[in-house]
C-alpha cells in the first residue's frame, strides 16, 4: 500500500509541481499530472522591436478550480519595467489567482529602457498551497556588444575585471559559461563585438567547448580578452588548438615568479612602467610567441607571461596570469580600462574630466523626433559632436561653433534603439548615450 501513496495523493490533489525546471533546459511541454505548462519558449532570447515576452500556456484538465500562488522576480537594470499577464490581468509582482478548468496564457512582458544588459526573471507557481514551487527562468540580453563570461559563484569584492568593466559606458552585460554556450548554439549575440573572461582554477574543462566556439567569434571579427593560468594548450583538443593557431604561442612551464614586468618599448599599457606583483602562491604560465602577429607585452624572470596579437580582423589580449591575482588593483584596473580602449575606440572610457561633462546634457530622452544637445557653458574654439550606434557605426559626425549652444539633431529616420553622442574639444572627451523610441 505504501508504495502507491504518492500516487494517491497526486490524484487527490489534481497535480504535481517540479521544483528542479533549470535554466536553459526547459522542454517545450511540461506535463504535471492534471496542470500542464505548455508552449515553453527558449529560455534565452535578445530583445526585439516587436516586443520582448516570454508567453506560455497553463492547462487545468481537471474539472476543478486550482489556485494557483505566481511570484515574478527581477534582476534587470534600473530603468527596464517587468511585469507578467495572465490572460487580460496585469500583475507587477505576485497573484494569487483561481485557474478554471481549460486553458490560459501566461506571458512576462519586459520593456528595456535606455540602459543595456541583461535582465534575469524566475516565475515561481506553487498550487493548493504547495511548499514546493515549480520554477522557470528566463534571461533577456538588450544591446549587448562586449560580454563578462563569470562564475556566479565567485565573490565580487575582489573581481578586478567585474566590478571596473561594468562601471565603464560601454553595451556591456555578463552570463556564466552555461548561458554562453546556449546562447551560441541558439545563434544569438551576433553583434557581440569583445569577451572578456578570466580562466578560474577549477573550471578548465568546462572551457573547451567554448573556445570551439570562440574560433567562430574571431573569424567574425571578434575581440577577447583572456587571463588565466589554468590554460594551456596541453590541457584538451579545443583549447590546444586555439592555444596555438589564435594566441600564437607554444606553452613553455608554469613559474611561480610573481613579479610581472612590463616589456620595454611594448605599444600597450604604457602608463605601467613599473614591475607589478600578483598575489601569493600564484602561478603564471610562460610561453614563446610562434607567429610575428603576436606581440610580448608582459614577462616574468622565466620569460614572456602575456601577449598582444591581431590576426586577420580580431584582436585578442591574453594574460598568462589571473587578472584578479594582481595585487594593486590600480595596475589591474588600468590594464582593464586599456583593453576597453582597444576593442572599442569609438567609445571612450568613462573616466572623463567631470568638469567638461557637466557642461553637456541632452534632452528630451527619450526621443521619437529631435534630440538636442545643450552646452552649458561658452566655447572658445569648435568642438567635435559624434553619433554612434549600439553597434559602433558612426551616424553623424558634424562641429560645433563657439556660437551654437544647442544642437538639434533630426533622429527621426534612425531605427528605434540606444545611440552615443560624443562631443571633444580636442583634450576632454564626453559620452554619453540617448534613446530613439
Amino acid at each position: 500500500m505504501k508504495k502507491y501513496l504518492p500516487f494517491a495523493i497526486c490524484l487527490f490533489l489534481g497535480l504535481f509541481v517540479s521544483a528542479q525546471t533549470e535554466l536553459p533546459n526547459q522542454k517545450n511541454n511540461i506535463v504535471q499530472s492534471q496542470l500542464e505548462i505548455n508552449n515553453i519558449p527558449e529560455a534565452i532570447q535578445t530583445s526585439s522591436s516587436e516586443g520582448n515576452r516570454f508567453q506560455m500556456t497553463l492547462s487545468n484538465t481537471t474539472n476543478v478550480t486550482q489556485n494557483l500562488t505566481i511570484k515574478l522576480s527581477k534582476l534587470q537594470p534600473d530603468d527596464w519595467k517587468a511585469n507578467f499577464t495572465i490572460n487580460d490581468s496585469d500583475y507587477q509582482n505576485s497573484a494569487h489567482i483561481s485557474l478554471l478548468p481549460g486553458e490560459s496564457n501566461i506571458t512576462i512582458n519586459i520593456s528595456p529602457g535606455l540602459q543595456t544588459g541583461i535582465g534575469r526573471y524566475k516565475l515561481k507557481i506553487w498550487v493548493n498551497e504547495s511548499k514546493i514551487p515549480n520554477i522557470k527562468n528566463f534571461i533577456l540580453i538588450h544591446n549587448i556588444t562586449n560580454l563578462i563570461l563569470s562564475d556566479f559563484d565567485a565573490s565580487d569584492s575582489n573581481n578586478h575585471l567585474k566590478n571596473t568593466l561594468l562601471k565603464e559606458q560601454i553595451a556591456i552585460g555578463e552570463l556564466s559559461i552555461f548561458e554562453m554556450l546556449k546562447t551560441f548554439e541558439l545563434g544569438l549575440l551576433n553583434d557581440l563585438k569583445s569577451i572578456f573572461l578570466n580562466i578560474e582554477d577549477n573550471d578548465v574543462a568546462q572551457y573547451d567547448q567554448l573556445f570551439h566556439y570562440f574560433t567562430d567569434f574571431l573569424d567574425k571579427g571578434g575581440n577577447l580578452f583572456l587571463s588565466g593560468s589554468s590554460f594551456d594548450q596541453n590541457i584538451h583538443k579545443n583549447q590546444a588548438y586555439f592555444y596555438e593557431n589564435y594566441l600564437g604561442l607554444d606553452y613553455k612551464m608554469a613559474s611561480n615568479i610573481t613579479l610581472i614586468k612590463p616589456i620595454p618599448n611594448s605599444d600597450l599599457f604604457q602608463e605601467i612602467s613599473s614591475p607589478f606583483y600578483l598575489n601569493p602562491n600564484q602561478y603564471v604560465n610562460i610561453f614563446s610567441p610562434n607567429q610575428h602577429e603576436t606581440k610580448p607585452i608582459f614577462e616574468t624572470e622565466d620569460g614572456v607571461s602575456a601577449i598582444y596579437t591581431q590576426l586577420n580582423n580580431f584582436k585578442i589580449i591574453y594574460l598568462g596570469f589571473d587578472i584578479n591575482q594582481v595585487a594593486d588593483p590600480k595596475i589591474a584596473n588600468s590594464i582593464i580600462q586599456e583593453t576597453i580602449l582597444l576593442f572599442n575606440p569609438e567609445i571612450t572610457s568613462s573616466i572623463w574630466n567631470e568638469n567638461f561633462n557637466n557642461n553637456i546634457t541632452a534632452f528630451p530622452n527619450p526621443t521619437n523626433d529631435f534630440i538636442h544637445i545643450k552646452l552649458n557653458q561658452k566655447i572658445k574654439s569648435p568642438i567635435n559632436l559624434n553619433v554612434i550606434n549600439s553597434f559602433g557605426q558612426l551616424i553623424l559626425n558634424q562641429q560645433i561653433s563657439p556660437n551654437d549652444q544647442v544642437i538639434k539633431i533630426d533622429v527621426r529616420n534612425f531605427k528605434n534603439g540606444i545611440y552615443f553622442y560624443q562631443v571633444s574639444n580636442g583634450d576632454d572627451l564626453f559620452s554619453n548615450q540617448f534613446l530613439k523610441n
